[in-house]
């Protein structure tokens, strides 16, 4: 939740403009469906109820969804808008090409803060469109980063970026279980008598 414009978008997180209220899924399919014909052509469903909005401009745009509460048609028509504009279609590859531009930009923040020499991306958006927000994200990190004079960052797509978040969930419940954790240091009560106070402090 990178925020990249001030002014943008209401996100589900209660900031405005992050890069997932401009660029993910639902906004990337918000997009689609302001314009029937050209989600027809995609063969993306219109939202039960969803409002007509201007060319351009995503119909939800005052909010985005919840990732939690994101219906199975938000997903099918994410990829239906990637294949399209791996195929080659103009509109479906300009929309594309505006949200990996926003993710490039992203990931351009979070390397120079951090300064890593490797930036994979994953998930089952990237896993779908990865061939189109790839080169986006490698060819601004080649041209602005900030130390790109002294290293180059690589930048690859996961070998399992379809599957990465039940794999990040699945290991965090394993390490809850697996890996042993310090117990939280001992404090005293707040009702606790002085000389229970005075016996745990020493």
């Amino acid at each position: 939740h990178t925020t990249l414009d001030l002014d943008g978008p209401l996100c589900w997180c209660g900031t405005r403009g992050c890069v997932e209220a401009l660029a993910g899924p639902t906004a990337v399919v918000a997009e689609v469906r302001t314009s029937p014909g050209l989600a027809r052509q995609l063969g993306v469903a219109q939202a039960d109820g969803a409002p007509s909005g201007e060319p351009g401009v995503p119909a939800d745009a005052g909010r985005t969804d919840d990732p939690a509460t994101v219906d199975d048609s938000v997903v099918t028509a994410f990829a239906a808008v990637a294949a399209a504009a791996s195929a080659g279609h103009p509109e479906a590859r300009r929309i594309l090409d505006r949200s990996a531009r926003y993710v490039a930009a992203a990931a351009l923040n979070t390397v120079n803060l951090l300064d890593v020499r490797m930036l994979v991306l994953s998930g089952a958006s990237l896993a779908a469109a990865g061939d189109v927000y790839l080169p986006v994200v490698r060819d601004l990190l080649s041209a602005a980063l900030f130390a790109r004079g002294d290293h180059p960052v690589d930048v690859r797509l996961s070998r399992t970026a379809a599957s990465a978040p039940a794999v990040g969930g699945a290991a965090l419940v394993l390490q809850s279980h697996l890996v042993p954790t310090l117990a939280p240091p001992a404090h005293p009560r707040p009702s606790a008598p002085l000389s229970e106070i005075s016996t745990l402090s020493t």
